[in-house]
């Protein structure tokens, strides 16, 4: 019974920093309590609100509450630390510097908050945009810079509240901030007209990753979309780099984007090729998917001109989209060659008859 009185005495006549051992003790009580409290709000809602969430339809509220859910326990010790303080006795100057920095932490962790929430928001709304596309190969490292901008800009608003609690001037510090702006942006005017140009690409969508595109005097695949430049894989297995400003100022054909591929191909027959073999010409070529399956049923094909070594033939088809383009001409051009060899039907060529009067 003595020991406790004197515990219990010495607890209140002991002073640290202006404060009886006994207060320094129900603080560091409260700020313990906080802790196992956001350890008991983490496994409530792990194991109670998450299973009840999950059972919804939407995923919108799973990944808002995945977002809300470490800035709230954060706010729960921030609570307690800001209660346990209050507490205890200080000087005014000490004080006011605890006050400063509780301001700075609710607002640091409110910007947390709101930088998690919006910046999964964006993904999500981009993802959507990229799925009703149906461009699921689109570079994510644009994506990726877009979500950190946005980032960005909500930390940086977020601080520059922070330093307005504590008295700093923010008309001065934005004054500083502008003028620092004007000169990073004339240093760097062609950086910020890719990144821009890189944002209407993604907005407009003309390509994605696997298009064959036609730019300027290239034609190739598209490798990379970033968000200052683009990489093209030419038809010559080289690797083009293009800035997306440039690729943006451009004219761009997306070739995989037609339904099919046209092609017009010529034959020549020689001129003792009569009526009927002509007809009979015609009529294979009418019979090509047939035997090709890569091509359309909507062929076409005319005796079209009276060359001057041959008689001229046009046979327009159509590759499907999924189809080889330059395998399918070959096997085009191979049945070709062998249904007209078989009927006896001669190709044409570069001939000069001379006639000598006698």
């Amino acid at each position: 019974m003595n020991s406790l009185n004197s515990l219990i005495t010495d607890l209140t006549n002991t002073v640290f920093l202006n404060n009886p051992l006994y207060k320094w003790l129900i603080s560091a009580l409260i700020i313990i309590s906080a802790i196992l409290l956001s350890k008991l709000v983490h496994w409530i809602s792990r194991n109670i609100i998450a299973k009840l969430i999950n059972k919804t339809k939407t995923n919108i509220d799973n990944v808002l509450f995945e977002k809300i859910e470490k800035p709230i326990a954060c706010a729960i010790i921030i609570f307690g630390i800001w209660l346990a303080l209050k507490h205890l006795f200080f000087s005014e100057k000490i004080g006011q510097y605890i006050n400063d920095s509780y301001k700075i932490l609710i607002i640091i962790n409110t910007t947390w908050l709101i930088s998690r929430v919006v910046n999964e928001a964006v993904r999500e709304f981009i993802q959507r945009s990229i799925d009703k596309s149906g461009s699921d190969k689109f570079d994510n490292s644009v994506v990726h810079t877009l979500s950190k901008t946005i980032n960005a800009a909500i930390w940086a608003f977020g601080i520059i509240i922070a330093l307005g609690q504590i008295g700093v001037s923010i008309g001065a510090l934005i004054t500083g901030l502008g003028i620092g702006g004007v000169a990073l942006a004339l240093a760097s005017q062609d950086t910020i007209k890719n990144i821009f140009a890189g944002i209407v690409l993604f907005v407009d969508r003309p390509f994605k990753i696997g298009d064959r595109i036609k730019i300027d005097t290239f034609d190739g695949v598209v490798e990379d979309i970033g968000i200052r430049s683009v990489r093209i894989r030419t038809l010559d297995k080289r690797l083009i780099t293009m800035s997306c400003s440039k690729v943006a100022d451009s004219v761009i054909e997306n070739v995989s984007s037609e339904p099919v591929h046209r092609v017009v191909l010529s034959l020549g027959l020689t001129y003792n090729t009569t009526p009927q073999q002509m007809q009979l010409a015609l009529d294979l070529l009418k019979q090509m998917p047939n035997f090709v399956l890569e091509i359309k049923n909507d062929v076409s094909t005319y005796f079209n001109n009276y060359g001057d070594f041959a008689l001229h033939i046009t046979f327009i088809y159509y590759i499907r989209k999924k189809a080889d383009w330059y395998e399918t001409q070959s096997k085009v051009n191979l049945k070709i060659l062998s249904l007209f060899n078989e009927n006896n039907l001669k190709f044409a060529f570069p001939t000069n008859t001379v006639i000598i009067e006698q």
